[in-house]
């Protein structure tokens, strides 16, 4: 049975401060959709390099919710957690790029598309 979480707090400051949410992995502000790891070791993660450029771009983005081996060459190797660029979704195989720049084919069980 999944577990549901409570809604995320976000503090307002009398000193202004703010926190970026931009900063952090999307998933935490929508841990209602399906597919969301409420685990929150992986849902307080803030982004860094690539998967940020990611998420702040107009690329559409995909999570990988599920860790996925390469058997074949036209298949990229997706860790689970990471980000990577959704170049089309039609059918049972996504065709994705990840941080290295493989393109490739995975499962569509094994990401979820990131809604901004």
């Amino acid at each position: 049975e999944r577990r549901r979480a409570g809604p995320v707090y976000i503090p307002k400051f009398k000193c202004g401060f703010e926190v970026k949410t931009t900063n952090y992995d999307p998933t935490l502000f929508h841990y209602d959709r399906p597919g969301v790891d409420l685990n929150p070791e992986h849902r307080y993660t803030q982004l860094t390099g690539y998967d940020k450029e990611l998420i702040h771009s107009n690329r559409r983005t995909a999570k990988v919710i599920s860790s996925f081996c390469a058997i074949h060459p036209h298949e990229p190797t997706l860790q689970k957690g990471e980000y990577v660029e959704l170049l089309n979704d039609r059918g049972q195989w996504y065709r994705v790029k990840n941080s290295e720049g493989d393109i490739g084919l995975c499962p569509s069980e094994n990401v979820i598309v990131v809604k901004r």
